[in-house]
């Protein structure tokens, strides 16, 4: 998404998302047709290994560029961005020396700028805890619901089911594509998919049994929903940050997210079917306190992946500034 410019990353993350779904759609395949693990995994490395390749010829990050201040670098990656686009030189580098002399007026000591460094870190900190819970819970969501859908319907196969699944899944990616570029921004719509998901969530243990059908439809909506809390989260939780906490926020996000989607199987499989109910008030009422600390967090909708940055600077000015006197 730092590839392309704040009016498009609702855009470039959309694609993103429902291209995961294709996948999720392949990947059936490759386990019917491989019909065990063992098979599935050499499958599934074999494709990896094709895509590899493709890594090498993706450019670097012009905000990443910009952050550490690697001038030359930026200046080519630029005309190439804008040779592709069809751009003249006239539009763009004007701009471009622009952004660099404002840049360079600023001249940081460097013990002083190890000292802000950390500040700005320890700054961003209950930031960086709120993000880690949204993909927790979303995770948690996201896996329960997934899975809990493949052994809810006995009619079909489990491959239909993932299939569905992952229709209905790629139906959410897009809609949130759409929601995120209304008057709801990024927050609003995040809060929306999530308390989706928790009605639809506490709804399916109480027909269940009754009305095994209409369960599996308001699984859906809540596969929906969740498909949904995940492909704006993905998208405003970077948002969130400037360039030079991206990557952190980044590594802690994915990395809490993945001990939700390791959880949610362990309670499935520890937790009988008497006691299930009790699972789904649990994750409902997560979801809403999550959705009261989304509340908390800053719209993010129309701002650029590099304003934190500038702000940063800015700050860093007006600090320098009162040293003076």
């Amino acid at each position: 998404m730092e590839l392309t410019s704040s009016s498009h990353t609702s855009f470039a993350a959309g694609v993103a998302m429902i291209a995961y779904t294709i996948g999720e759609i392949m990947f059936t395949g490759f386990a019917y047709a491989a019909r065990n693990w063992l098979n599935l995994k050499w499958l599934m490395s074999v494709y990896f290994a094709v895509t590899v390749p493709y890594l090498y010829f993706i450019p670097e990050s012009p905000y990443w560029l910009y952050g550490r201040k690697k001038y030359d670098e930026l200046e080519a990656c630029l005309r190439k961005i804008a040779k592709t686009n069809n751009r003249e030189e006239s539009e763009w580098y004007p701009h471009y020396t622009k952004l660099i002399e404002e840049s360079r007026i600023v001249k940081k000591n460097e013990t002083k700028a190890k000292r802000k460094k950390r500040e700005k870190v320890l700054r961003f900190l209950p930031r960086l805890i709120m993000c880690g819970c949204i993909e927790f819970v979303t995770m948690l969501l996201y896996t329960k619901i997934t899975y809990g859908l493949g052994a809810m319907n006995d009619a079909l196969s489990p491959y239909t089911n993932f299939i569905i699944g992952a229709v209905v899944e790629g139906i959410g990616y897009f809609t949130a594509g759409l929601v995120i570029t209304t008057p709801l921004g990024r927050k609003y719509s995040l809060i929306m998919f999530a308390l989706l998901t928790a009605a639809s969530v506490l709804i399916v243990p109480f027909i269940t049994d009754s009305y095994p059908v209409i369960a599996t439809v308001i699984s859906q909506i809540g596969k929906y929903g969740v498909s949904g809390a995940v492909s704006v989260s993905w998208l405003y939780v970077p948002e969130l940050f400037p360039t030079y906490m991206r990557g952190l926020a980044n590594g802690i996000f994915v990395f809490v997210g993945s001990f939700g989607s390791m959880v949610a199987p362990i309670i499935n499989t520890a937790v009988d079917k008497k006691n299930d109910r009790i699972t789904h008030y649990v994750y409902s009422g997560l979801t809403v306190v999550l959705a009261g600390v989304i509340a908390t967090l800053p719209e993010t909708r129309h701002r650029s992946f590099d304003d934190g940055e500038e702000d940063d600077d800015a700050s860093q000015t007006e600090d320098d500034a009162e040293d003076k006197y």
